[in-house]
């Protein structure tokens, strides 16, 4: 917010409190300076000409004067969280902060008829190399996991001599960030027996489907999913991941509803070591989540 757009709006509550009346045109008081302002409200005339007959051409002015300082204040707040990292913003008679997402979140529904034989399905839709490394040992036999962990696509490059720790995150990731990763994960107190490592790309309706089976089939308590692209795919939505990452979101696939945290991307840590301080606080909403 410039800064006459504060000066006029500390005037404002000044003459309020001395005079104890509300002004009667808070909208020209504050915005009397700027020329866009008067466009608009010389263009208003016309939007209140053109309003219902129930409608009273004051109470279409007031409306118009209200939304203009709503979204005065709205961006004000907007531009002090981004400064601030999205943290809560100490102002002078309150705090601005950001809307709490975690208590109602966004829900995204799927139906699914599922697979007759995951493993089958799984070697189809990748291939036999791909799926022994993700589900080594009995993993394929379990009937729920606590995370299942989606990437935006796999790596089917080959490797030889890697240790037993990174070998299966190699399904996801290149040796260097599933070694990153691998440590990530045992950071959450996860052991092997309790995730499952996928993936999914916005947009891709085959590679989702591969992923709605074993969510139907795994029942996690939490969906993590790796990076903006991951994020997309399961959500359906094109958010940044600035704004979502470490928040929880419901999503509903037949009769089951878990919730997805997204998270940022290994491949991204790897190289943004800055990046990895705030990756560690979302974990921790994760292990929280989890009871870990």
């Amino acid at each position: 917010m410039e800064q006459h757009f504060k000066d006029a709006l500390r005037q404002i509550y000044r003459d309020k409190l001395i005079s104890n009346q509300t002004p009667s045109n808070y909208a020209d008081e504050l915005f009397k300076s700027s020329r866009g302002y008067m466009r608009k409200k010389r263009n208003s005339v016309v939007v209140e000409a053109l309003a219902s007959s129930e409608t009273s051409a004051e109470d279409s002015k007031t409306v118009t004067e209200k939304t203009l300082i709503l979204d005065s204040f709205h961006q004000f707040g907007k531009e002090k969280l981004e400064d601030n990292d999205n943290k809560p913003v100490q102002v002078e008679g309150g705090e601005i902060a950001a809307k709490n997402v975690d208590a109602d979140g966004l829900t995204n529904e799927f139906s699914l008829e599922a697979c007759q034989s995951l493993e089958t399905y799984l070697v189809e839709q990748t291939s036999q190399s791909l799926t022994d490394l993700r589900y080594p040992s009995s993993k394929l036999s379990q009937e729920k996991v606590r995370v299942l962990f989606v990437s935006d696509s796999f790596n089917t490059n080959s490797y030889e001599d890697l240790s037993d720790d990174i070998k299966e995150f190699t399904s996801l990731f290149e040796p260097d960030t599933a070694n990153l990763f691998s440590r990530m994960v045992k950071a959450m107190k996860l052991t092997p027996m309790d995730y499952i490592l996928t993936s999914v790309t916005y947009g891709d309706e085959d590679c989702l489907e591969l992923v709605l089976n074993e969510v139907n089939k795994f029942k996690p308590d939490l969906v993590i999913s790796l990076g903006v692209t991951a994020s997309h795919g399961i959500l359906g939505i094109k958010k940044r991941l600035k704004d979502i990452h470490g928040k929880f979101y419901k999503i509903q696939l037949n009769e089951f509803q878990t919730e997805v945290m997204p998270l940022f991307s290994p491949n991204l840590l790897n190289s943004a070591v800055h990046m990895k301080k705030m990756a560690w606080d979302d974990m921790q909403k994760a292990m929280g989540h989890l009871s870990l």
